[in-house]
């Protein structure tokens, strides 16, 4: 950028062919006032959505500026590092919760102020997130307003989306047979509940590293996620809350009428939940005393000492060896917060 010296992302769109009624207009923003009165191409209602959005506002990547000149639209936006998705392949695990937590915080507050302006966005996906500072989840922004719309345009009918994320009422929507549809399914469809589903599409990749709803072919993929088996027992969670666990079950819920909202979402316990300094597992691992603290090891051993105690089995058994066994790291943590 000239005269900011930052490294910026362009979008250039050719203006094409342009009907009369495609123009952008009410533009009151000063970064794209230069574009007002100019018609736009019928398919690109990305630019008139990205003219009500705030640059500025958290979890969403908005437009800086924008001007028109020798018949083309240039949009300037924020440069950002890479998108979710690529950062999810990248690697051999998924992501902590903490890490997790902060990224979810992020997508719901952009799209609770979507949804407030009445703009939903209708393509939430890991490849439409993108981290403005590499693999730092809470530089999270959703991009790609290309299949977004607005609420007020109410002659809009097209299903749009990708398949893993879209939600079970649009699915419904296409269904030529509504026979063969799950007896219990009664949902509607809710412009915004379907952005909803799509981020506990995106929750669940993150805490597992697979989709919630797979299938080989796009027929099962579609059963899968009206019929709505739900896993949440794979091996990969072991190590996530239970908290985090049920807000994936609330937003991945069926029926759109009772999912839940953005803001009910950011009401939820485990997004409430300050970043804790250990990464707590359910399943135990091996600790050896000898690198451990002394005044570690006297609280470690109070708190395993404690329940033997407690069941008149009791003192011989609480002495530690060199080696202290094994137990969850629950444990471990509350006794070293204990010291």
């Amino acid at each position: 950028h000239l005269q900011t010296g930052e490294s910026v992302a362009v979008k250039i769109v050719p203006a094409g062919v342009c009907s009369t009624s495609a123009e952008v207009s009410d533009c009151s923003s000063e970064k794209s006032s230069a574009l007002t009165g100019h018609k736009i191409p019928n398919n690109f209602r990305e630019l008139e959505i990205l003219s009500l959005i705030c640059s500025k506002q958290e979890g969403v990547l908005g437009l800086r500026e924008a001007f028109f000149e020798a018949n083309c639209f240039y949009l300037v936006m924020t440069e950002m590092a890479e998108d979710l998705c690529d950062s999810l392949l990248a690697r051999s695990r998924p992501f902590g919760e903490d890490s997790v937590r902060r990224l979810c915080r992020v997508l719901l507050k952009g799209l609770r102020y979507l949804h407030s302006r009445g703009i939903v966005h209708r393509d939430v996906k890991l490849d439409n997130i993108f981290l403005e500072r590499a693999g730092d989840l809470g530089s999270a922004r959703l991009g790609d307003f290309g299949l977004s719309t607005l609420l007020h345009w109410s002659k809009e009918k097209r299903v749009t989306g990708s398949l893993h994320y879209m939600a079970p009422e649009l699915i419904n929507s296409l269904a030529r047979d509504h026979r063969q549809l799950p007896s219990q399914f009664s949902g509607t469809p809710n412009a915004t509940a379907a952005d909803l589903w799509s981020v506990g599409v995106v929750l669940y990749a993150l805490l597992s590293q697979h989709f919630p709803f797979g299938g080989k072919s796009d027929e099962e993929i579609k059963r899968n996620i009206l019929e709505n088996k739900l896993n949440l027992k794979r091996n990969c969670f072991c190590e996530v809350s239970s908290k985090a666990l049920d807000l994936v079950r609330k937003l991945l819920e069926s029926d759109p009428a009772k999912r839940i909202s953005a803001q009910e979402a950011l009401q939820h316990p485990w997004l409430k939940r300050k970043p804790s300094s250990f990464t707590l597992l359910r399943r135990p691992v091996h600790v050896g005393e000898r690198n451990l603290p002394s005044t570690v090891k006297a609280a470690l051993r109070r708190a395993l000492a404690y329940p033997l105690r407690s069941s008149g089995r009791a003192h011989k058994k609480a002495k530690c060896s060199k080696d202290l066994g094994s137990f969850p790291l629950q444990n471990m943590y509350e006794a070293i917060v204990s010291v």
